[in-house]
């Protein structure tokens, strides 16, 4: 039995202590402590190009557009706490997890990406089944982290903890955890004014020191309860999924 091991201390069972009459899964009941672990192209003027520019074209604006605007929206919400650098790569983040969603969905719209991807986590037919669902992607996670340490964002979000044998005092896993003097709960704080249920889940994990049972779970009862277009809710799904799919076992 792993100290801090989510794997072996969230046994979730059809019938869970959990399950409200709402049929939801609350986090509250779940809050003791639980650390885990393109480039530009320019187009040659063609003749036989000219249908496809007259077709596409607009619809490649619209896609930029929105884009520029998701954008917009991050660099507006945090620009008074977050540095251009830091908000660069919490752009990044988002654009990160939105290519990671749709190649795992084959969906073409980030919002309805962002919906199935969820809500396949929340159907499940066992325990093993869902952890092997959660940590399919788990190589793309570990490459992006790795090139994120290397940027300040890290830091100012998350700190690595440890998972210890409880006989052995071996060191057996390792995770992301909330940097408690850094800058992840002022970035919930942020995203929580575009949907007050992350001032929920940011209380919890701060009451925990890190993601809880609860949250680890249920989490994907809201994939249909929130607003995918929104970039400062994908940002917050997708800290959420980097930090608890960053759980790296040291010991077999």
């Amino acid at each position: 039995m792993y100290i801090q091991n989510r794997r072996e201390s969230s046994k979730f069972k059809v019938c869970s202590p959990l399950q409200h009459l709402n049929g939801l899964i609350s986090w509250k009941p779940a809050i003791a402590y639980f650390a885990y672990t393109k480039r530009c192209v320019q187009i040659k003027n063609k003749p036989r190009l000219k249908k496809f520019h007259k077709i596409f074209l607009p619809f490649f604006m619209l896609f930029i557009i929105g884009a520029c605007n998701g954008q917009d929206l991050i660099k507006n919400s945090l620009q008074d706490d977050f540095s251009p650098q830091e908000i660069n790569s919490l752009i990044k983040i988002v654009e990160f997890f939105d290519d990671l969603v749709v190649n795992q969905t084959g969906q073409n719209s980030i919002d309805s990406a962002y919906f199935f991807y969820m809500k396949n986590l929340y159907f499940y037919d066992s325990e093993e089944d869902f952890l092997n669902k959660l940590f399919n992607p788990k190589s793309k996670i570990d490459s992006f982290i790795s090139q994120l340490s290397l940027k300040p964002i890290f830091n100012s979000l998350w700190i690595y903890e440890y998972g210890r044998d409880y006989q052995t005092k071996d060191t057996v896993n390792r995770i992301l955890a909330p940097n408690y003097d850094g800058k992840y709960y002022l970035l919930y704080n942020k995203i929580a004014e575009q949907d007050s249920i992350f001032h929920e889940y940011s209380t919890y994990v701060q009451m925990a020191g890190n993601i809880t049972p609860g949250q680890f779970w249920g989490f994907q009862q809201l994939y249909d309860k929130l607003n995918f277009k929104n970039e400062l809710i994908r940002l917050g799904i997708a800290v959420h999924y980097i930090m608890i799919i960053s759980e790296t076992e040291l010991l077999e």
